[in-house]
């Protein structure tokens, strides 16, 4: 079941992904978005967003 605020950020996808390469990029990425993308790259992230926030959140 998907929430009310789930459903305001859900973009089903048009077509399929291409085997072994996914969709194609159709956007540009602003300035914060790049920097955020250099910083997770410098510091060695692995993963990035709620699910990640989720995993470590309940760790003591």
């Amino acid at each position: 079941m998907v929430s009310k605020e789930q459903e305001k950020i859900f973009f089903p996808a048009n077509d399929r992904p291409k085997t072994g390469v996914g969709w194609e990029i159709t956007t540009t990425s602003g300035e914060a978005e790049i920097a955020l993308a250099q910083h997770l790259a410098n510091t060695g992230a692995k993963e990035y967003g709620c699910d990640s926030f989720r995993k470590t959140e309940n760790r003591v």
